[in-house]
């Protein structure tokens, strides 16, 4: 009862910030929505209860659906401050165009995961949790793919204040998150033996905390 509008709460503000659109906050929450709704519609159609584990269904859905739409969402922002005079249909469709397979990949290597969960545990409210987080994923791939570049079809073009500046060839400097991504990337890429040896010495360190 606390956790899930907390969850639904803190993305919402950070869809706020981070596309400062009120399309850019509604459109991933109705693919959330859909996507809870499957899943707890299945849940409901299937005859099996909540248990302790499953609770955090809700919580895995909003995480893993807004995934899939901020990154839809991202590309059709770049693509239109790239080419704004292009028509909806044509920025919406170069938009899919790239990001259908990440999303799709991505999805289903979570589907794995969680079927492996499934498949690996004993405990049945483990199994049902696996099972249904995988329903929670396939829906919000469904949604995201078909749903959400429909539902844009139907509205204007309007540009996302942080990705106003983004050019050709991915340069987006004028705006804060970018200048900080991009000084992230000249201090790691340079040193990649002293990136991977810190990750190593991590790595080995934990067992031992």
């Amino acid at each position: 009862s606390r956790l899930n509008p907390v969850a639904g709460l803190v993305i919402t503000l950070i869809l706020l910030v981070g596309f400062r659109t009120l399309r850019g906050v509604v459109l991933p929450n109705l693919v959330v929505l859909g996507a809870i709704a499957a899943t707890l519609g299945t849940m409901a159609g299937s005859g099996v209860a909540f248990f302790v584990i499953t609770n955090a269904l809700p919580v895995i859905v909003i995480a893993i659906s807004t995934a899939d739409a901020i990154h839809i969402l991202s590309q059709y922002y770049e693509e239109l401050a790239q080419h704004p005079d292009d028509s909806q249909q044509q920025l919406v469709v170069r938009s899919m165009v790239h990001m259908w397979r990440p999303v799709t990949f991505t999805s289903f290597t979570d589907i794995a995961g969680f079927l492996g969960l499934s498949i690996a545990s004993s405990m049945p409210p483990m199994r049902y949790f696996g099972i249904f987080a995988s329903v929670g994923v396939l829906g919000a791939l469904f949604f995201s793919v078909f749903t959400l570049p429909a539902l844009l079809m139907f509205l204007k073009k309007k540009q996302s204040a942080p990705f106003r500046n983004f050019r050709r060839g991915g340069d987006a400097s004028g705006h804060i998150f970018s200048r900080i991504m991009g000084a992230m990337g000249a201090a790691i890429i340079p040193r990649p033996r002293l990136v991977l040896a810190l990750v190593a010495l991590v790595t080995v360190a934990g067992p031992f905390e």
